[in-house]
């Protein structure tokens, strides 16, 4: 976990002195531009979708007022930090639905956090990353037999991005398997 999180820490900073010193090179995603452009206008008192790009939850607008107001890397390490939880609730949903001993839970959830694509589209700035979290959070909670908030983060984790949608079906019938 430690080496996960200087891996985020060092590539956001990369990514911080990229976008100072380097104008002819980019390492942030196309998209985080536009979630700090919406966060801008509504602080300006205006909605997200005034960006003639946004095409996102409001919720990711306010998410990012932030990166606005004190810095721009912040919405990146709260995508990092999103991946650390991730890591976390996968290390706990396997403790609660699988015999496999401490050392190959922690290994599993390595994979999570050293896989390359992981750790690119957080410190990038990608937000699908918070989408995963929810989507984690969700399984942890349903798992525990607390439905009403399983919905409740399934309704956000829908509004947030429209392809978690798919998940529905199968959530139904884990729900309902005793019927």
């Amino acid at each position: 976990m430690i080496i996960a999180i200087l891996i985020r820490i060092v590539l956001v900073l990369y990514s911080e002195i990229v976008q100072v010193y380097k104008e002819d090179s980019k390492y942030d995603d196309v998209d985080y531009e536009v979630y700090t452009g919406a966060a801008g206008y509504l602080l300006e008192g205006g909605s997200p979708y005034d960006r003639h790009t946004y095409r996102y939850t409001p919720f990711l607008a306010y998410i990012m007022i932030p990166n606005v107001i004190w810095h721009h890397g912040i919405g990146k390490v709260m995508f990092c930090a999103s991946d650390i939880l991730i890591a976390i609730m996968i290390k706990k949903i396997l403790s609660l639905t699988t015999e496999l001993s401490e050392k190959a839970i922690s290994t599993l959830a390595a994979i999570w956090t050293l896989n390359p694509l992981i750790f690119n589209v957080s410190t990038r700035g990608n937000a699908d990353t918070m989408v995963a979290m929810v989507v984690i959070a969700m399984l942890l909670v349903l798992l525990n037999k607390r439905i009403w908030l399983g919905g409740f983060l399934f309704g956000f984790v829908v509004h947030f991005k429209i392809y978690p949608v798919i998940y529905a079906v199968p959530i139904y019938f884990w729900i309902d398997r005793h019927k």
